[in-house]
């Protein structure tokens, strides 16, 4: 395959995994419709940048160490379950409160600082993007790539997860989305506090099973 064959594959791939609705796209929904778009977009960045971390591991081979300290890995999963169960609670929490206020569920309104940390702590906690990007690049990327090529795709990663996560912020933003979320508003907390305990749990059992 030849350099733009491979980006265009990788790019294919990490598009299909954005689409995939997990704990990055829910985080960025949810701040995006409780506290506005610039909350969402500073989650979407933390979340870039937590990625970029796992990406450099993937790209330099790190993640083999993953399979020599398997016990290390397992207590990541367990912190990034606690994590994600914790944001549940909040919006659970939130959902049962009788405040009618938008500044409710997972992010608080705060300062866009503590949205992108929490965007960072939900993208450091979850290995899963490591191993994401290690089969990627382990599929795509040939042994022999060179270090430009290495920082080009990389680069190109951050900036499509920082846009990707940007277009999320900017739907769940829009008028129409936050006058459906005032309508139902409680409802609403309440189905984002189940998908977060649901993810944290789902990940905490599938961690221990493999014990």
């Amino acid at each position: 395959m030849d350099a733009i064959a491979i980006i265009g594959a990788i790019v294919a791939a990490t598009v299909a995994g954005w689409l995939s609705p997990g704990p990055n796209m829910v985080a960025v929904m949810s701040a995006s419709l409780t506290n506005g778009r610039p909350h969402g977009i500073a989650v979407g960045i933390g979340i870039t940048v937590g990625n970029l971390f796992w990406l450099i591991l993937a790209l330099s081979g790190a993640t083999l160490l993953f399979e020599l300290f398997p016990t290390a890995v397992t207590m990541l999963k367990l912190v990034g379950a606690s994590y994600l169960i914790w944001l549940g609670a909040k919006s659970l929490k939130s959902a049962a409160s009788s405040k009618g206020d938008l500044k409710l569920s997972v992010v608080a309104d705060t300062g866009l600082r503590a949205s992108a940390k929490t965007g960072a702590i939900v993208a450091l906690t979850n290995p899963k993007a490591a191993l994401f990007f290690g089969s990627v690049f382990a599929t795509f990327v040939p042994a022999d790539a060179s270090l430009v090529f290495l920082v080009v795709i990389a680069v190109i990663c951050s900036l499509q997860s920082a846009v990707q996560h940007a277009v999320t912020a900017a739907v769940f933003s829009t008028k129409p989305a936050v006058r459906f979320f005032s309508e139902f508003q409680r409802w609403i907390n309440g189905i984002f506090g189940l998908l977060f305990v649901g993810m944290g749990a789902s990940v905490a059992v599938s961690t221990m099973r493999t014990q």
